[in-house]
């Protein structure tokens, strides 16, 4: 997907290159509709530098209010919704009805915006069979989208430009828009929110601008006019009235602000003497504004009275044309769009019928109650007599949205989208979640290429199971916390269910540090310079899985972040790039171990940089779902009661219940206090409706705060045995393990031998000690030089360990249960002998086989089979040797690649990576697998640089 950090370099290039002309076919949904840094960017690039940009208006319709950002929601771009024509139905797509008018494709994205504006300017042909890559085997192929449709109008405003050029005609991004909207042919049919102002015309569009020359283009006449007015935050592009609360009147007065906007370095004098009249037409009865307007360098204010009282239920779409009242003819000056859309109070069930023909759509907008949580919907098709269903088994295709407008919420996370397939006497039902009180569009239509009428029974019914808070919050030690359930649409079944499957910590950065960018990539034409923030993130893995990091600051942002970047990427100890994240979550899977997070933010502005120094990183892990028990009273989780199973819940009753805490011992590896478990709540009972889900999909966030871990019981301890020996003895022995433990510092030190003498003079024959001997000549940085005396020093242990003692000891299994003091102090005292023979054997026999004596390697490598698992990780240098003798080479790699596969903290304790590399690439080259090794040493590189990948 697209980066902030990208686009503002893509920009800044197109700067650069003087480019004139620019399309862009992608974008996301926006919480925030004409704000963010981008379109800042995007503004300066429009109006500073006379690029033309032309943007996808989306493909997520038929619902209005789908069109996406950048294109649909930025006053600067053009945005270009895709038409589908007779012609291209018959040329491209096949069809048998070439009966068919020209009509916008049924997902091509809708206005209008947030704020109220148009959303798409005008549309274009949205397909082609177009040239493909290489890698799909063909030659061309069938695209369509508004992405085909953004390209295509591109390139008719390059044919623009050039012409102007070619003639001298002056002009600008905005008096380009202005000759399309003004020449545009309206699509009969087609609701304006699809085409905007119509289908785009190039010739008459050449005409209007050629002729504009002493009334536009110029920078002594405004780039355009900025619309603000009163509707909804007080800063909106248009007048919009969408919910129950706009209605509250017979009708709406809203202030409307228009001020001319300059190029940044037009003269003064232009500006002062500017005087612009202009006469104000209302396109409906049901809009009333005052006719003349004369407008000036610092812009007017006026009212407008909208009159709601008599228009039906559904969208109503009105505008305010401003015509310069000295050349009307040149067409609209600026538009005030004014969108109505009144809703119905929706019953707990509402049941209606549509008739469809191919690109038919079907809206109906309610106001669920204000308890309402969800909603089940279900579409039901009439026997009726279709022509087209012999020929297509599986129905007629069609589309369903149901919106809501949230509040700094992106489409996305407040609609549901299905696309379906319905045959006569057929059902489906869906469900969705949705917020009470807020007007909800439900839009079916039938797919534009779907052939034939139909008939469709729609029934939609509400449900209003919900908790008394908003999001929920149990914090540890509070054993059980206490939610108030109601239901006033109607009854409902419960079946509460809570599932945690997230683990979550919050981290303070290390390091913060800001720096400037490439004076290349990174510096705009006027010298402007963006800085970076480079915050680092330590944590540690405990157990494997998948994490998410997020910047709660920043995240689910993108065109409407106030930053140009917010990307972070993960690395291990060594510095190898495991993954990424950006504006919106993305998953990495990591092993244990420790990582960091580096994550950078741009932006021109040092000081806002500075604020961000200290901004906390969310780390989201993955977890197996963890439970908590929901009961009927709260004495039921101090008593140890039965959790609640099912509940009948009344309409307009309240239903308390008690949310038990999850088991201490489930809680994930390396949790801690103060971190938390984040999940979901259901209370509905699942599928416990006759159509439906049964319950609000999603459920209700639920969080739990980690208390602090419960205090071990320890079991009590054996007393132990009195020691009888005397003080001297004693003492002797605190001097010898003082003694060991400062020789064992010393291994593989040239001070060691003469400290090791010292111990074994004072106390000969001391096991460890003569183990701390064989560890120094088998020190890894000198043992080659020493295999001899690696030999040695083992066969000097061995010799005073008696294997078959040893062996006769742990023949048997100890009886389960108590066990006497002196017994278990003899185990203890058994297993420690039993790990230094294994280590003496596994040394030895590495040493033999280091020196080609593979005789008596075969002889240590069976001791070591006696005692030992050689197929354990631990022994990979000894099975390594035994694997190579008999050419077992395959064995060889398969044991290398498990030893490579473990988390870096084991893996080091064995081998380190440099030799880990080289010992698979001998293996390969054992194999004569070269093209493997070639492949190994590249990845290599890769899995440790030098330095940390650049942002």
């Amino acid at each position: 997907m697209e980066t902030s950090s990208a686009l503002s370099r893509a920009i800044l290039a197109v700067m650069d290159a003087n480019v004139d002309v620019v399309n862009m076919s992608y974008g996301e949904y926006a919480s925030q509709h004409n704000y963010g840094r981008i379109v800042e960017l995007s503004n300066e690039l429009v109006d500073e530098h006379n690029v033309t940009f032309v943007v996808s208006a989306g493909n997520n319709g038929p619902a209005l209010g789908t069109v996406g950002a950048p294109g649909g929601t930025t006053s600067s771009m053009l945005a270009v919704g895709a038409y589908v024509s007779p012609k291209m139905m018959e040329g491209e797509y096949i069809m048998r009805d070439s009966a068919l008018s020209g009509i916008a494709y049924t997902w091509s994205s809708r206005g209008p915006t947030f704020d109220g504006d148009l959303g798409v300017n005008i549309c274009a042909p949205g397909a082609a069979i177009a040239p493909v890559p290489n890698w799909t085997l063909n030659k061309k192929q069938l695209m369509n989208g508004t992405s085909m449709s953004s390209p295509n109008c591109a390139g008719n405003i390059a044919l623009l430009i050039s012409a102007m050029k070619a003639q001298g005609v002056e002009y600008t991004p905005y008096s380009i828009r202005r000759a399309l909207e003004n020449t545009a042919v309206k699509v009969p049919n087609v609701e304006v929110y699809a085409q905007g102002k119509g289908l785009i015309q190039v010739l008459p569009a050449f005409k209007y601008l050629a002729g504009s020359n002493s009334f536009d283009g110029g920078r002594k006449f405004p780039l355009h006019y900025e619309i603000k007015t009163s509707s909804g935050d007080g800063k909106a592009r248009g007048i919009f009235l969408r919910d129950s609360v706009d209605f509250a009147h017979d009708s709406t007065e809203v202030n409307v602000t228009v001020t001319p906007k300059f190029h940044k370095k037009a003269v003064q004098d232009d500006k002062v003497h500017f005087e612009q009249h202009v006469r104000l037409v209302p396109s409906a009865r049901w809009i009333d504004v005052g006719r003349n307007l004369a407008l000036m360098h610092g812009g007017r204010a006026f009212k407008v009275l909208v009159k709601t009282k008599h228009l039906t239920a559904g969208e109503h779409y009105g505008e305010i044309v401003a015509y310069d009242t000295k050349n009307e003819a040149r067409g609209a000056l600026f538009t005030i769009p004014v969108t109505v859309i009144k809703p119905e109070d929706a019953k707990s069930v509402v049941t209606y019928q549509t008739k469809f023909q191919p690109g038919d759509i079907s809206r109906r907008f309610f106001t669920p109650a204000q308890d309402s949580t969800w909603a089940d919907i279900i579409f039901s098709r009439a026997n009726e007599n279709d022509r087209e269903v012999e020929s297509n088994a599986s129905g007629k295709l069609y589309m369903f949205d149901a919106l809501q407008f949230q509040p700094l919420v992106r489409q996305s996370s407040s609609s549901f989208h299905k696309a379906f397939f319905l045959k006569p006497g057929e059902e489906v039902a869906f469900s969705m979640d949705l917020l009470g009180g807020l007007t909800t569009e439900f839009c079916l239509g039938q797919f534009w290429s779907a052939l034939g009428d139909s008939i469709v029974q729609i029934e939609i019914r509400f449900h209003g199971v919900k908790p008394d808070q908003e999001k929920i919050v149990v914090t540890g030690g509070e054993e059980s916390h206490k939610v108030l359930v109601s239901s006033t649409v109607e009854t409902e079944n419960l079946a509460p269910k809570v599932s945690f499957t997230k683990y979550v910590q919050h981290i303070r950065p290390k390091t913060a540090e800001i720096s400037p960018l490439s004076s290349s990539r990174d510096q705009f034409p006027d010298k402007r310079q963006v800085y970076q923030l480079v915050l680092t993130y330590p944590f540690t893995k405990k157990e494997a899985g998948k994490v998410v990091p997020y910047l709660p600051l920043l995240n689910d942002r993108l065109y409407e972040s106030p930053f140009e970047a917010q990307l972070m990427m993960i690395f291990d100890e060594k510095k190898q790039y495991l993954g990424c994240s950006d504006a919106y979550g993305n998953e990495t899977t990591l092993k244990k171990g420790s990582y960091v997070v580096r994550a950078q933010v741009r932006h021109e502005d040092v000081n806002k940089l500075e604020k961000l120094k200290q901004m906390i990183l969310v780390l989201e892990h993955e977890v197996k779902e963890i439970n908590a028990s929901v009961f009927g009273h709260q004495d039921d989780v101090a008593l140890g009661g039965k959790a609640l199973d099912k509940k009948s819940l009344a309409t307009g009753k309240y239903v308390p219940l008690f949310i038990g805490e999850p088991a201490h011992d489930k809680l994930p590896a390396g949790s801690t206090v103060g971190d938390v478990l984040m999940g979901k709540i259901h209370f509905g009972q699942k599928d416990g409706t006759i159509k439906g889900s049964g319950r609000r999909p999603g459920g209700f966030d639920i969080t739990y705060v980690i208390p602090p871990a419960p205090t071990p019981v320890k079991e009590p301890e054996p007393e132990e045995p009195k020691d009888e020996r005397d003080e001297e003895e004693i003492a002797n022995e605190a001097v010898r393990d003082l003694l060991l433990e400062r020789v064992t510092k010393l291994v593989g030190k040239s001070t060691f031998l003469p400290a090791w003498q010292r111990l074994v003079d004072q106390f000969p024959n001391y096991l460890p000690a003569m183990q701390a001997k064989l560890r120094h000549f088998d020190f890894e940085a000198n043992r080659s030089t020493q295999l001899a005396a690696v030999i040695e020093a083992a066969d000097a242990v061995l010799a005073l360990i008696k294997q078959d003692e040893l062996a006769l000891f742990f023949g048997t299994r100890s009886v389960p249960g108590d066990q006497p003091a002196t017994e278990k102090k003899l185990r203890k005292e058994k297993e420690k002998e039993k790990a230094i023979l294994v280590d003496a054997l596994a040394r030895k026999a590495r040493a033999l086989g280091d020196s080609s004596q593979w005789d008596d390697f075969l002889l240590a490598y069976a001791d070591l089979q006696k005692w030992e698992d050689v197929e354990a990780a631990t022994y990979l240098h000894v099975s390594l040797l035994h694997d190579r003798h008999f050419d077992a080479f395959g064995l060889a790699l398969q044991r290398l690649r498990k030893v490579q596969d473990m988390e870096q903290a084991d893996k080091t304790k064995i081998i380190s990576d440099e030799k880990l590399a080289a010992e698979i690439n001998s293996t390969l080259d054992a194999l004569q697998w070269h093209h493997w090794t070639k492949y190994e040493t590249q990845w290599e590189r890769r899995r440790a640089p030098t330095s940390y990948r650049i942002f």
